[in-house]
């Protein structure tokens, strides 16, 4: 009787370490990990230009972010701080996937994650004369 007993104790504490084992490995996979989001502030890291002509790189010009904040509201509204100057408020909008239009203005919102983020712009003066324009923004 002890014999079975002892053996009745061990298959219950085995299952128990396989639910647990089961537990363990299935519960933290089924959490879902939330994506990058573009709302909240941001510091201006830079802003970079680059000019092509010919499709040749001509200028490149690299602003620094001195202290400019972005703040992106989930109402639909991006305040710009800029360090002894008044906040400037525009309105923006995710018109689809990785495109973001403020004030009419389009970008490609480029390499979203938790503490970085790149909009870019790309104007066309014509066959291989061009600019792109980078705000690179940190968390």
């Amino acid at each position: 009787m002890i014999v079975l007993l002892k053996r009745a104790t061990l298959h219950f504490m085995i299952r128990i370490l396989i639910i647990s084992l089961f537990l363990a490995v299935t519960l933290p996979s089924c959490e879902k990990d939330e994506d990058p989001t573009l709302f909240g502030s941001w510091q201006l890291e830079n802003y970079t230009e680059k000019e092509y002509d010919n499709s040749v790189l001509i200028n490149t010009v690299v602003e620094p972010g001195a202290g400019i904040a972005y703040e992106f509201r989930t109402d639909g509204q991006l305040i710009i701080t800029t360090p002894g100057n008044p906040d400037i408020t525009l309105i923006y909008t995710l018109p689809s996937p990785g495109v973001l239009e403020i004030s009419g203005q389009t970008f490609e919102i480029r390499d979203l994650a938790d503490h970085s983020m790149t909009l870019y712009d790309r104007e066309d003066y014509g066959p291989g004369s061009y600019e792109e324009a980078y705000i690179n923004l940190r968390r």
